[in-house]
């Protein structure tokens, strides 16, 4: 199998996996034959890629971060929780407030006894605890889990997607650097919920596909302390988790939001400070942990205002970042286990004998992250009639990531 974006699949192609619905029933099966119709239904769905079949690659295995099942009842808890915290705080606290309030009247209404009673009718931590405790022990019993690509997401359902997608990358550093089992599941739950604010941003905002203004920018930022206020008093999520919300925009150098809190470049830790204003204690560790998979995964996602970077490219953008925006350790361990091409990315020879052809990654060694081995598909445009594979730790030669 192999990732196509939508507007590159055609009519013929043979759909590898099944897709869902947001609420989990099947749309298609794995075996549909795609027609057009399908392709424009895809499209109104949110689906921004899919996996199709490949009699090349049929011995390709893209693993699954998180079982598919898992992943369906989350996304349906989830989906079903925004919908109540959206009814349980109407009239309570009002989505447009977030464009005419100034941060401390934020914090009064959110901290409000009113507010605080209707977001505790919830429960929201008691909807995620037995999943989250699935989801770390399936990552730990799993050795392969990084070097496939990921979640996909629709953008009908981008912020859950998204927060799925960071929950495992924060796990994959957190247990490259040694936490705990114990912390691995407060930074799984911290870092599901990190953007559960967003449920109460205007939607006219969110949801804009066109390029925001800054004052539309600066009330998307509200999103961290909403979320923080949300999670704050919940007995079963704790504070670790609500910092997580709280911090997962701030920067080592602080130009980071919403109180520009300062990094150490090390994994240490901090006692919390959850005093208002600037320039206040350093970013604590799950915080910046979770920056780094939240980055990365934003800059390779197909988000609401357009097609994201290549794996690659994002490797090289998190690297000149490392030690300033994004804590060093936290960086150090995310590079040395995510691929720079990842199981199933279609890359292109840029150099060497072989320069022009393309091909499809089918397996990454963890000793050589970016030195995967390619199964070569096409000489230029020409699909060749018999496949074969370069392992580039064999056979050193440059690849980029490129369109099918």
């Amino acid at each position: 199998m192999i990732k196509v974006k939508i507007d590159e699949i055609k009519p013929g192609d043979k759909l590898a996996r099944t897709l869902y619905y947001q609420y989990g029933a099947p749309i298609l099966t794995a075996g549909t034959t795609l027609n057009q119709k399908w392709i424009d239904k895809l499209r109104v769905f949110g689906y921004q890629s899919v996996y199709i079949y490949d009699k090349d690659l049929e011995d390709v295995v893209v693993y699954d971060y998180v079982d598919p099942a898992v992943q369906r009842r989350l996304a349906k808890r989830a989906t079903k929780l925004f919908e109540n915290l959206k009814e349980e705080t109407r009239g309570v606290f009002e989505p447009a407030m977030l464009k005419t309030s100034s941060t401390d009247e934020l914090r009064a209404k959110l901290a409000s006894p009113e507010m605080q009673k209707a977001v505790s009718r919830l429960k929201i931590g008691d909807q995620f605890l037995s999943d989250v405790e699935t989801i770390v022990a399936g990552l730990l019993s799993d050795q392969e889990v990084c070097l496939s690509i990921g979640v996909m997401k629709t953008l009908n359902s981008y912020v859950f997607d998204h927060s799925l997608e960071v929950t495992i990358r924060s796990l994959l550093i957190a247990r490259k650097v040694g936490f705990t089992s114990r912390e691995l599941y407060s930074l799984a739950l911290g870092c599901l919920l990190h953007d559960i604010g967003y449920v109460l941003t205007p939607e006219d905002i969110l949801l804009k596909r066109t390029k925001r203004t800054a004052a539309e920018e600066n009330v998307l930022k509200q999103h961290s302390l909403v979320g923080y206020y949300l999670l704050k008093n919940e007995r079963e999520v704790g504070i670790l988790p609500a910092h997580v919300a709280y911090q997962h925009h701030e920067r080592v150098d602080g130009g980071g939001y919403p109180r520009g809190l300062v990094g150490s470049n090390r994994l240490e830790n901090h006692s919390l400070d959850d005093t208002p204003g600037e320039k206040v204690g350093h970013i604590h560790r799950f915080a910046a942990v979770a920056a780094v998979a939240d980055f990365y995964d934003t800059l390779v996602s197909d988000g609401p205002l357009g097609r994201g970077v290549a794996p690659d490219t994002a490797v090289k953008i998190l690297r000149e970042l490392a030690g300033t925006h994004f804590n060093q350790t936290a960086v150090d361990a995310f590079l040395g286990i995510i691929p720079v091409f990842p199981v199933g990315t279609m890359v292109m020879f840029t150099d060497g004998d072989l320069k022009g052809f393309k091909g499809v990654v089918i397996s990454v060694s963890r000793g050589d992250l970016d030195l995967p081995t390619v199964r070569c598909t096409m000489a230029g445009k020409k699909r060749l009639e018999k496949t074969f594979d370069v392992d580039l730790r064999q056979t050193p030669m440059h690849i980029k990531t490129v369109s099918r």
